[in-house]
């Protein structure tokens, strides 16, 4: 996506496939950072790539990256402890069992 967009710039996302969108599980997490007390959104200049990593039951690692003109790069990475980030660990960890439950298969 890319900030320069006047959509994106007024905080507009849609949900579709291609340019300028997201897909239906990103639109989602959207949502949930929204309504979780102390946290906000930011629609960066660039493509984003997200890595959760879980680590016992109360730290939760997120990591990501950019690809700007075909070039990745680490952008930074934020720990989450409980306590006092209990909400957020949680909510992290419950779109981490969605994700697995979703992609098994159903017998």
């Amino acid at each position: 996506m890319l900030a320069n967009d006047h959509e994106l710039k007024s905080g507009v996302l849609h949900v579709g496939e291609g340019p300028r969108t997201i897909d239906r599980a990103m639109e989602e997490h959207c949502r949930v950072i929204m309504e979780t007390k102390g946290c906000s959104l930011y629609l960066a200049p660039a493509v984003l790539r997200f890595v959760v990593c879980l680590f016992g039951v109360d730290k939760v690692q997120l990591g990501w990256d950019s690809e700007i003109t075909g070039v990745r790069n680490a952008v930074g990475v934020i720990f989450f402890c409980d306590p006092p980030n209990g909400e957020i660990i949680e909510q992290l960890r419950q779109r981490e069992r969605d994700k697995i439950d979703s992609t098994r298969v159903k017998e």
